[in-house]
C-alpha cells in the first residue's frame, strides 16, 4: 500500500471518486473509499481468452500445423499472459491505438516456436489482417 505524507487526506475523509488520481482510488476502487477494495472478477476474460486460443489451437494441431512438442491446452493457458500483457501495455500507452501493431509482434515471436516453418512462411502476420 502506498505511503502517504502527513499532508494526504486520510481514508475516512476522502471525498475523491474513482476518476481522481488518490493511491486508493481506480480500477476496484468505489466511488469513494470504503476501507476496502472492491473485487472485481477478471476470471471470464482470462478464462474466455484461453477457451478461444485452445480451441485455434486444437483446429491447427488436426491440421497437422503444430510442432511435436506442442501440448495444445498448456500452451493455450501460457499464451493468455502475454496476450494480456500486450493489452494492457496497449490501453496505458496508446489507448488501444497500437494494439494491433502490439500483437503482431507477440505473434512473430511466439509462432515460429509453435507451428511448421512451412505454415508459418504461408501465414500472414501483419497488422493490416486484424
Amino acid at each position: 500500500m502506498p505511503v502517504r505524507s502527513s499532508s494526504s487526506p486520510t481514508p475516512s475523509s476522502c471525498t475523491h471518486t474513482a476518476s481522481s488520481t488518490t493511491p486508493w482510488s481506480g480500477p476496484g476502487y468505489g466511488s469513494h473509499w470504503t476501507g476496502k477494495r472492491k473485487r472485481v472478477n477478471r476470471q471470464g476474460a482470462f478464462t474466455h481468452w484461453g477457451t478461444v486460443i485452445r480451441e485455434l489451437l486444437e483446429q491447427a494441431e488436426a491440421q497437422g500445423e503444430l510442432l511435436p512438442h506442442i501440448h495444445v491446452a498448456q500452451t493455450a493457458d501460457i499464451l493468455v499472459g502475454p496476450f494480456a500483457g500486450v493489452q494492457a501495455m496497449s490501453q496505458v500507452l496508446s489507448d488501444y491505438q497500437d494494439i494491433l501493431t502490439r500483437v503482431t509482434a507477440l505473434l512473430h515471436h511466439i509462432l515460429p516456436s509453435t507451428v511448421l516453418p512451412p505454415i508459418l512462411a504461408t501465414t500472414e502476420i501483419t497488422p493490416a489482417r486484424g
